[in-house]
């Protein structure tokens, strides 16, 4: 396997080099939730769990922490996810991370959308 090129030694964890991590191996660990979101034109549920095994519990208490349950689970999700604010949509990709039970997740302007009440929320959720 090759090895990808690194510039500086950046340490992830108890010392361990950036490097010295088969990144490919660890990717199922990792969620990115990026500014713009990325949904499928399938229920608000299938966006959350995707091929994950439904764990009703854990998923109640998801959409009960950001606030979704005025959406309704078998709600599809239109092209273009018109029929959501970009706060619901932005909620939704964080939900699908912390379903996923990531060991890490990576937010890039996960509060552009939201309002400043929602985003307080959510960062102390998340800390």
């Amino acid at each position: 396997m090759e090895r990808r090129h690194y510039d500086g030694k950046k340490l992830i964890n108890n010392g361990i080099y950036l490097s010295d991590v088969d990144i490919e191996r660890f990717s199922h660990r990792i969620s990115y939730v990026c500014q713009s979101n990325i949904l499928l034109e399938e229920t608000i549920k299938n966006n959350i769990i995707l091929e994950n095994t439904f764990d009703e519990s854990k998923y109640n208490s998801i959409i009960k922490k950001l606030n979704l349950g005025h959406l309704d689970d078998e709600m599809l999700i239109c092209e273009g996810q018109s029929n959501l604010s970009g706060g619901e949509q932005q909620k939704l990709m964080i939900a699908r991370a912390l379903y996923k039970e990531s060991d890490l997740i990576i937010l890039d302007e996960p509060f552009a959308y939201m309002d400043v009440d929602s985003s307080q929320k959510l960062l102390f959720m998340l800390i």
